[in-house]
């Protein structure tokens, strides 16, 4: 199960140089976080800063329909 140093070690190699970012993962693929999402949340809004931005993709399945939604 990863945690909190896990994520911002990884997440910090890819050196991200900008306050937004654009997130599209499943929380699923990352294999168990301690904290669950909320730390995932968390590490992205630590590395862009208090002032920057996180935007993600969020599909949600209606009766075999996609629908997109940002959030």
């Amino acid at each position: 199960m990863l945690n909190k140093k896990d994520l911002l070690a990884g997440f910090g190699k890819i050196k991200i140089e900008s306050d937004t970012i654009v997130v599209h993962t499943s929380y699923k693929s990352l294999g168990g976080v301690e904290g669950g999402v909320d730390t995932v949340i968390d590490v992205m809004q630590e590395l862009i800063g208090k002032d920057g931005t996180v935007l993600s993709l969020h599909l949600i399945f209606n009766r075999g329909r996609r629908r997109i939604i940002l959030t």
